[in-house]
């Protein structure tokens, strides 16, 4: 099936980068007016969580960046340049910082939720990350290149079919989702009954630096470090920062290096029961314990392994703080670098964890075995639930999706 392909120019009646009202984060409000910030913008889905607020006085100068109902919003700079959602209407009135871009479809020609479903297929986030990733300086997307962007354009009708599809796969993965986060929510519960604020430490406990605690090992950086043509499709397992949940590891990355290279590397090896953690990129600050089918594997260049010192602090124990919204909170701000974030080790190691009794720790690390196993029975279904979706985004675009076989 053929369908024309028009620039976006054509199809919206506004395409615009947001801004930050001045004094940027200090003049956030408790509460207000909605300031939309590229955190809020994921793939495919809005993430009410850290919204910004401010006033009416700095709304009323930030007018011409209003959102209005159905927009969608791509995210033009940083480290999740090319995340793209739709706009949670509830949240209106609202604004968009500078690192978000509004996009007003015409919605006689083009309709919102197949916009968004479009920027976020893998097609599309090639183009867009190719893109990003041309400037000399740091990730970015031009105006003048969002209204140069061509999508393939069905008739409207067939657009709201699509993206109905679409939109009801999508469903069963927030399902698995909501799941998910009602168990990180009952661990989280758990934590804070056993060892209290571990921000205000009202319990007292000891507070150690990662530094103190842990041995840390980073990746080998010399020019021994694996080059692409050294990464096979088998052998010693090559870890991805991707690979890295928040408080679970799952290959996702199934790089390999051979054996030989492997054992020529001389640090960066991972072994079961490590804490591994990333430095930078999307999922900074993630941290988890290693564990999986692999007993032993290589980190790339944007992770770091830490051992804790077993008689004084689990590897579980510290992976469940360090991922407590919290504690994450509080990590983050020690990140250096201005243009994109970032933590050397130097920053991690200065960072101080609470150490209760080892015993203890074991207590919580037993009750919330079960709580573990059944989130990651969830993430199992889910990523069914994301084969179907991911297979039907594919067929959506190709016309395959709403032809006589496909219905």
């Amino acid at each position: 099936m053929s369908w024309q392909e028009l620039e976006l120019a054509d199809l919206c009646l506004k395409i615009g980068s947001g801004s930050t009202p001045r004094g940027g984060s200090k003049s956030y409000k408790q509460s207000g007016i909605t300031l939309i910030r590229s955190m809020n913008v994921h793939m495919g889905f809005f993430k009410r969580q850290n919204l910004a607020f401010i006033d009416a006085d700095q709304a009323e100068r930030l007018d011409h960046v209003a959102l209005e109902a159905d927009d969608v919003l791509l995210n033009i700079t940083g480290a999740s340049v090319a995340r793209c959602c739709a706009l949670d209407n509830s949240l209106l009135p609202a604004r968009v910082n500078q690192h978000v871009c509004i996009l007003r479809p015409n919605q006689e020609k083009l309709d919102s939720e197949y916009l968004m479903r479009y920027l976020t297929s893998a097609d599309a986030q090639k183009k867009l990350l190719r893109i990003a990733c041309a400037g000399a300086t740091r990730e970015a997307i031009t105006k003048s290149e969002i209204l140069k962007f061509r999508l393939p354009l069905p008739p409207l009708a067939e657009q709201k079919k699509i993206a109905a599809i679409l939109d009801a796969a999508d469903q069963l993965r927030q399902k698995d989702q909501q799941l998910i986060d009602h168990y990180i929510t009952l661990s989280q519960s758990l934590f804070l009954e056993m060892f209290g604020d571990p921000v205000s430490n009202l319990k007292g406990w000891g507070l150690v630096s990662l530094g103190a605690l842990c041995e840390f090992e980073n990746g080998d950086r010399s020019s021994n470090y694996p080059s692409k043509s050294e990464v096979l499709n088998s052998g010693k397992l090559f870890l991805s920062s991707a690979d890295i949940g928040k408080g679970y590891f799952e290959v996702k990355s199934s790089k390999f290096i051979s054996k030989e290279k492997f054992n020529s590397l001389s640090r960066g090896k991972c072994r079961r029961g490590d804490v591994l953690m990333t430095l930078r990129g999307n999922g900074l600050g993630r941290s988890c314990v290693f564990e999986c089918e692999y007993d032993e594997g290589f980190i790339n260049a944007q992770m770091v392994i830490l051992r804790p010192d077993s008689s004084v602090c689990t590897a579980r124990f510290l992976v469940a703080q360090l991922n407590n919204e919290m504690v994450f909170s509080q990590l983050l701000k020690h990140t250096s670098g201005s243009a994109q974030p970032q933590f050397s080790a130097t920053d991690v190691k200065r960072f101080k964890v609470l150490v209760p009794p080892i015993a203890l720790q074991n207590k919580f690390v037993e009750h919330t075995d079960a709580i573990q196993n059944q989130k990651e029975q969830v993430r199992l279904t889910q990523e069914k639930s994301d084969s179907l979706f991911n297979s039907l985004l594919q067929k959506a675009f190709k016309g395959e999706l709403t032809s006589s076989k496909a219905a």
